[in-house]
């Protein structure tokens, strides 16, 4: 009985991984598909590799700085090399051509791409860790949802993708999650990359300034110190990213509020409201009973929906993913409670 009970155990793991990997590299495909990541002309693999892109592009400058480094350590005959089997297979050749990537770069392209992918399994397992940190549920139920986090990322890629999205999504929620478990060497080590990654990172200084306001586990002096730390990184890694790359073309930010202005008072098909509102349910049902640290981390939604309209795009869902991993937490243990799934709340 036991054996078999090991077995089936053993069985239902291995199938979840084999659909874990197809789902994540399924959703990877897309990404650097349709829309791809050559739609933004300003910020083109190349370029960003080599830190000549677009500002502020050019200010995540993260995992452009790891290829950089990645690429130059491999000799040019091999590069070289890489380039002609490319230009040679009849299976790669179209593939570039189709996205618009040039041949020449393959090098370059074929490393930004493995970061990208070995990113996005960063969120997948920092996700899981976050979870865990917040809710005591059956395992299932964590590999369900980490399975739809997954699944739910190509509703938010229109109108393009941009090489820096998955680490945005893997170290912010990493950020997250040593937060609430209160590991703060690790979390200000990851603090510094994010950093290094966007600029939104200091969002999580404000949850963290919100949520340990006058927290009793955690001493006064400890939480200015804490604070201080963050907004001197900050600071510190964002003038310096300005100043490296203040002669590359482009501006400090892109100002679109006219466009969007434009776009906000423009009607939309019903169903549009209809899930909008579906997906407003699933975040406020059963609102008291939440994690406090999930409902003071939505409130990050509101400096990236005000950056959204006065220098994104706000139909660009992309400019939502630090809120992301929050809002489908707290979608999850209303699903949870609808269903009847056994889910603990860890911390209040």
């Amino acid at each position: 009985m036991i054996k078999t009970s090991f077995h089936h155990k053993y069985s239902y793991k291995l199938f979840y991984l084999f659909i874990l990997v197809l789902s994540t590299t399924f959703v990877f495909c897309i990404a650097v598909t349709r829309p791809g990541i050559q739609t933004n002309l300003k910020s083109i693999v190349p370029n960003m590799v080599y830190g000549i892109a677009y500002r502020p592009y050019m200010y995540r400058v993260l995992l452009p700085y790891i290829a950089n480094k990645i690429i130059l350590s491999i000799p040019e005959k091999t590069r070289i090399t890489i380039a002609q089997v490319t230009y040679n297979s009849p299976t790669l050749k179209p593939i570039f051509s189709d996205r618009r990537w040039s041949i020449y770069y393959a090098s370059e392209y074929y490393v930004v791409l493995m970061l990208m992918y070995a990113s996005l399994w960063g969120f997948v397992f920092s996700f899981r860790y976050f979870f865990r940190g917040l809710f005591k549920t059956s395992e299932r139920f964590v590999d369900a949802v980490s399975l739809s986090v997954i699944l739910g990322l190509p509703c938010l890629y229109w109108p393009t993708t941009y090489i820096y999205d998955f680490t945005t999504l893997f170290l912010f929620t990493l950020g997250l999650a040593t937060m609430i478990r209160r590991k703060w060497r690790l979390y200000l080590f990851v603090f510094v990359f994010a950093c290094l990654n966007k600029e939104t990172t200091i969002l999580l200084t404000c949850i963290y300034a919100i949520h340990f306001f006058k927290d009793q586990k955690l001493k006064l002096s400890t939480y200015i110190a804490l604070l201080l730390i963050q907004i001197a990184i900050f600071i510190s890694i964002k003038t310096f990213i300005d100043m490296l790359f203040i002669h590359n073309r482009g501006s400090f930010v892109e100002f679109w509020l006219k466009r969007n202005l434009f776009l906000l008072v423009r009607p939309y098909p019903i169903a549009i409201y209809l899930q909008w509102l579906a997906l407003g349910f699933l975040v406020i049902y059963k609102w008291s009973e939440k994690p406090l640290f999930l409902k003071q981390g939505l409130l990050i939604l509101m400096p990236l929906l005000i950056a959204a309209v006065i220098w994104g795009w706000i139909n660009e869902l992309r400019a939502l993913y630090e809120v992301y991993p929050i809002i489908i937490l707290l979608m999850s243990y209303s699903i949870a409670r609808i269903l009847h799934v056994n889910i603990n709340i860890k911390l209040s």
